[in-house]
């Protein structure tokens, strides 16, 4: 069984670029982000992130493993004190994680684990190898 937890994390600090559904204004840069606007963020991103386990035709699974607000709010502190020129908003990030949570066990058996929403928010400019 693979884990493919990277795809929340990115959902995660893509939700945090979000939107507006998560209550934050989606033209909000996640840097920009207070300790409120990130707990609201990441009470939004954990609220749409559910684990999901495809079995693949060649009966492998992949499953993504469901994000939490701990785990949201260390990203989102990763990319507010190492990324400061990161120009993801709330919006990029509430797509992103819209786009994660309507991936099918087609798109996962695929290998297409990221959807093209996730693009501004996985930028050198917005994120840590291994956070």
């Amino acid at each position: 069984m693979n884990s493919i937890g990277a795809i929340f994390a990115i959902a995660t600090l893509a939700a945090a670029c979000g939107g507006g559904t998560s209550g934050v204004s989606s033209d909000t840069l996640v840097v920009d982000l207070d300790a409120s606007g990130e707990t609201t963020v990441c009470d939004y991103i954990a609220s749409k992130s559910t684990m999901h386990a495809a079995t693949c035709s060649d009966g492998s699974t992949i499953t993504l493993d469901a994000q939490t607000v701990g785990m949201c709010l260390a990203r989102l502190d990763d990319t507010i004190a190492n990324h400061p020129s990161c120009t993801a908003t709330v919006g990029d990030a509430e797509s992103c994680i819209d786009a994660v949570a309507a991936l099918t066990d087609a798109d996962l058996c695929a290998g297409d684990l990221v959807p093209p929403a996730c693009a501004q928010l996985l930028g050198a400019a917005c994120t840590s190898p291994g956070v």
